[in-house]
């Protein structure tokens, strides 16, 4: 199985990065987001994706899903599929960003 480990090794190489600042890089993302979890919020990476929490109204109630979703020019610039992937929601159907 391909994992982090495997991803920042890549990268060091083709990059030519030290792999201790691609770990502390993505150290530094993943408490980002958690904070923003933390806090029902969510994140929006510039030409990549949306990471947050969709609301869910049924009648009176309303719940929380985490949400995924690569973003449009992500997808054109890697030319991937698109039909299996999340559905873009409303603004109003998000935590704030």
């Amino acid at each position: 199985m391909y994992k982090l480990q495997n991803l920042v090794e890549d990268v060091s190489k083709k990059a030519k990065i030290k792999k201790s600042v691609l770990v502390e890089v993505w150290d530094t993302f993943n408490r980002y987001v958690t904070h923003n979890f933390d806090q029902q919020k969510g994140v929006q990476v510039t030409n990549f994706c949306k990471i947050g929490w969709a609301i869910e109204r049924r009648g009176s109630n309303v719940s929380y899903r985490p949400y995924f979703q690569l973003l449009n020019s992500f997808s054109e610039a890697f030319q991937l599929e698109t039909r299996s992937m999340a559905k873009d929601l409303p603004d109003k159907d998000f935590c704030p960003f």
